[in-house]
């Protein structure tokens, strides 16, 4: 059963980008590449100003936890991997 933070996520993504399995936006932006995707999309679109990107919670976290492979238990690892198997698989996404 998958907890109702991983469902929250997921109406958060894959559906909102897609029909029907297929992408049918222009660009879907990539966490890991953000400020080079928003760059192209601020140029495509002839925005002048760049967009910043706001340092949030960059405060908050007070100690740097490790790498997520330390953290995430095996379980976790599973109920994550089958709620985003789309992605993973989309994006070329592994552990």
């Amino acid at each position: 059963m998958k907890s109702k933070g991983i469902e929250s996520l997921q109406r958060q993504g894959y559906d909102i980008y897609t029909i029907n399995d297929q992408i049918v936006v222009d660009q879907v932006c990539l966490y890991e590449n953000l400020e080079t995707d928003l760059e192209n999309v601020r140029l495509r679109l002839g925005i002048p100003e760049k967009i910043a990107l706001p340092k949030a919670k960059t405060e908050a976290r007070k100690g740097h936890r490790g790498d997520y492979r330390e953290i995430i238990d095996e379980e976790l690892r599973y109920k994550i991997a089958d709620a985003f198997k789309k992605e993973i698989e989309l994006f070329n996404y592994s552990w």
